[in-house]
């Protein structure tokens, strides 16, 4: 297996995984244009256009693109995040030429026919409408619109009712001629290929993709600070608290990754036996670590009934306060196998590997191999976790969501005494 980083004529950035020993190919194009890029107007609309992309080019209808993919057993699918928008699609080694085609088609060519924008803003407001109903999603939006005030880490991926309602083919036409071009844009294919194929067609096919500057995002204006409480007759309270952490380019996020994973990495994991096992209050418990570009979140999300709120809430402030002094190096270790473990595993999917490579291109402009990761777990110190840990749980800016029957939901400065 080898890994190649190159680029088209035209400036498009090329990575490609050589997996000789595999049937599969995993083709995508990311972009690092996501929900952050938006100002408020266009809150929605790179997801809406993840959706449109599918749905006509100069060449193809929707029913073109649908059975291009389907016809030779391959599949196609996207994404939207809070900072870039993927397209992929995985096909036999044989049919890398298709896939490539029809990848670059619908990334330059697409058309937005004027009545599929109005079939799929029903399809996309039925989306934002199902959203609405799911409680941990509600959980995330309020939490985010909580620590993020009034700035694009805080709205909705989908964006708002009447935003969806408005989106016309001109914004979309102008959205991507102004946001996507090759000095933000990455080709990654992973499987059996050779790097000097995928080379060939990206040039052959990838060749209206505009050159121009990077667009930089807004400043990311965390707030926090906060406890919001959206009473709801649901039965469960869903309950989110977190802190403010780093960004991805900071070294420190090995450490907290590995502390995370002692904390919330599975069912052995420090706040799964406590607040599950040993005290019964939730069915689930989970860390949403999450960072961006420059910044990032560390917290914890948990559905509880409302009269173990409290008891939930002290219970996790003292499992966070209790890591800041006792990890072992039993745990360490074991946790450094673990993660190692999970991302070994991950080498032998094609789209995994697609995907982490496309990421890293995207996000440090290079390869980031598997030893120089592992690396850097291997240098993680159970002082480095216990010192940062303590520092981010004694910022006074934490934020705590809470959607339900919350009545009983302690106070922020109780809280803070909790964790203090």
């Amino acid at each position: 297996m080898s890994t190649v980083l190159d680029s088209t004529a035209g400036g498009l950035k090329i990575i490609t995984d050589e997996m000789r020993d595999v049937q599969t190919v995993t083709i995508a194009i990311g972009t690092n244009i996501g929900a952050r890029n938006e100002n408020e107007q266009q809150n929605g609309i790179s997801h809406f256009l993840e959706h449109m992309a599918f749905k006509g080019t100069a060449k193809r209808s929707y029913l073109d693109i649908a059975q291009a993919i389907e016809d030779i057993g391959g599949y196609m699918n996207a994404f939207t995040s809070k900072e870039s928008t993927v397209y992929y699609v995985k096909v036999l080694k044989e049919h890398l030429e298709t896939g490539i085609d029809l990848l670059s088609d619908i990334m330059q060519n697409s058309v937005f026919p004027e009545e599929e924008i109005e079939k799929e803003r029903g399809v996309i407001l039925q989306e934002y409408a199902a959203s609405l109903d799911t409680p941990d999603d509600m959980i995330y939006n309020y939490y985010m619109q909580t620590a993020y005030q009034n700035k694009p880490l805080g709205r909705m991926i989908l964006g708002t009712e009447d935003s969806i309602k408005r989106f016309t083919k001109a914004e979309f036409e102008s959205y991507i001629a102004t946001k996507y071009n090759a000095s933000n844009m990455v080709l990654s294919v992973a499987g059996n290929v050779l790097a000097s194929d995928v080379k060939n067609l990206a040039e052959k096919y990838f060749n209206k993709i505009r050159p121009a500057s990077i667009v930089k995002p807004d400043d990311a204006g965390y707030v926090g600070g906060s406890l919001y409480k959206q009473n709801d007759a649901i039965s469960q309270v869903q309950f989110m608290m977190g802190f403010k952490a780093m960004g991805y380019y900071e070294d420190s996020r090995f450490a907290l990754d590995v502390m995370m994973d002692i904390l919330l990495g599975g069912m052995s994991s420090r706040l799964f036996q406590e607040v599950r096992e040993k005290l019964g209050l939730v069915y689930t418990i989970a860390d949403f670590t999450q960072m961006f570009s420059d910044c990032g979140l560390m917290g914890i999300y948990a559905g509880t009934s409302p009269e173990n709120l409290e008891l939930l809430t002290s219970t996790i402030a003292k499992e966070l306060k209790r890591a800041t002094t006792d990890i072992t190096t039993d745990e360490l270790s074991k946790t450094i196998t673990k993660i190692k473990a999970h991302r070994l595993m991950s080498l032998e999917s094609t789209t995994s590997r697609s995907h982490s490579n496309l990421s890293n291109v995207l996000t440090y402009g290079r390869d980031v191999s598997f030893a120089e990761t592992l690396e850097k777990y291997n240098k993680v110190s159970i002082d480095e976790m216990q010192t940062l840990l303590k520092q981010i749980i004694s910022r006074k800016d934490i934020t705590i969501s809470t959607y339900g029957q919350v009545a009983q939901m302690p106070t922020l400065e109780k809280v803070l005494d909790m964790l203090s």
